[in-house]
């Protein structure tokens, strides 16, 4: 039984990291970090929550004039984030 959930692991694990491979992703470097320092202090003065990953996302976003493609409602409490549609 072991072995099978080992290769289930890693049939998903080589898909996941096809996927990836399709993928290129900006860097995280110091405007991302200072664009993730904006996007954090807007909600906190509201008393809104945004959760770390998103707050994440959303600077990478800002920082390289990106659009965010996200389902998640946390990301319409990062000010100013650009959202791209599904429709």
């Amino acid at each position: 039984m072991e072995g099978a959930h080992g290769e289930r692991a890693q049939a998903r694990s080589a898909s996941v990291e096809k996927l990836l491979a399709a993928f290129s992703s900006p860097p995280v470097d110091l405007s991302v970090a200072r664009a993730r320092g904006r996007l954090s202090a807007a909600p906190a003065m509201t008393g809104a929550s945004v959760g770390a990953n998103d707050l994440w996302i959303g600077a990478m976003a800002t920082a390289h004039g990106l659009e965010a493609l996200a389902l998640d409602a946390g990301f319409d409490r990062i000010p100013g984030l650009a959202r791209a549609s599904l429709a």
